[in-house]
C-alpha cells in the first residue's frame, strides 16, 4: 500500500486476516505516503488483532512528504478490529507537516472490539467523511474526533455495546482538543447500559463513562440524528 500511486485504485480479491504488520509495525495497515487512492474492498472482511489499529493513516510520518493533501476512499466491504487494538481505523498526519488528510468512508461495516477505546478516530491534520457506514463497537466507542474533525451522514450508525471501567470509552460518539469537530447530519446512535457483572472489567461504579457521548473541548454539531436510551 506505501508504493501505491496518485490516483489508482487497489482492489481487494479475498479476505485478509493480518499476521504480519505493516512496515514492522503492529498496524495492519499503514500508509504515510502523498499519493491520494481508492481502497476498494469489493465486498471482502479485513481483520486485525495484532495491537495498535487494523488501518492506519498518518501521512508525513517518517518521511519527507509535507505540505500536501491527501485524499483516500475506502469502500465497500468490512473491517474486523480485535480486542488487541487500539482502533479500526485511525486518521492522522504528522506534527508541523502542514499536510492534511480527507478519509472518506463508503458502505462499510467496522466491527471494533477493543475495550476502553473507540472505533474511528480522527487526529489534528485530519478529516472523515462517512456515507453509509455502520460501527458495531463492544465495550469501546464509535467515533472520536480528537483534535481532528468527523461528518458523519444521515445513513450512518454506532450501537455502541456495553460499558468499562471508568475513565475508558463507552460513548457512541466523542469530541476533544481545541480543534477537535464532529457534526452529525443524521443516523442512529446508540450506546446501551449494562450490568457490572455484564460488563468487562467493570468496578463497581461506572462514573463519567456511562454516556451516549463524551465532549472535553472541541465543537458538537448535532443537525439530526437518532439517538436511542436516556444515555443521550
Amino acid at each position: 500500500i506505501e508504493a501505491v500511486q496518485e490516483g489508482e485504485t487497489i482492489t481487494v480479491l479475498e479476505d485478509i486476516t493480518f499476521t504480519t504488520g505493516a512496515n514492522g509495525s503492529t498496524n495492519g495497515i499503514s500508509y504515510t505516503r502523498g499519493a491520494s487512492f481508492t481502497l476498494d474492498l469489493n465486498g471482502k472482511t479485513i481483520t486485525s488483532n495484532l495491537g495498535n489499529n487494523a488501518l492506519r493513516f498518518k501521512i508525513g510520518d517518517g518521511n519527507t512528504v509535507k505540505d500536501t493533501e491527501v485524499t483516500v476512499l475506502i469502500k465497500n466491504g468490512k473491517i474486523v478490529s480485535g480486542s488487541n487494538n487500539w482502533c479500526a481505523i485511525s486518521a492522522a498526519t504528522a506534527d508541523n507537516s502542514g499536510n492534511k488528510l480527507i478519509l472518506n468512508l463508503t458502505d462499510l461495516t467496522i466491527e471494533a472490539n477493543k475495550a476502553g477505546d473507540f472505533a474511528v478516530k480522527s487526529w489534528a491534520g485530519a478529516v472523515i467523511n462517512t456515507n453509509n457506514v455502520d460501527v458495531t463497537s463492544n465495550y469501546a466507542g464509535g467515533f472520536y474526533a480528537v483534535g481532528g474533525e468527523i461528518v458523519l451522514d444521515e445513513n450512518s450508525s454506532v450501537a455502541q455495546k456495553g460499558l468499562h471501567t471508568a475513565p475508558y470509552m463507552s460513548y457512541a460518539f466523542g469530541v476533544s482538543s481545541g480543534t477537535g469537530k464532529m457534526t452529525i447530519n443524521g443516523g442512529i446512535y446508540s450506546a446501551v447500559p449494562a450490568a457490572a457483572s455484564d460488563a468487562n472489567n467493570q468496578g463497581a461504579s461506572h462514573g463519567g463513562s456511562e454516556g451516549g457521548v463524551m465532549i472535553s473541548g472541541g465543537t458538537l454539531i448535532i443537525n439530526g440524528g437518532t439517538f436511542s436510551n436516556d444515555n443521550f
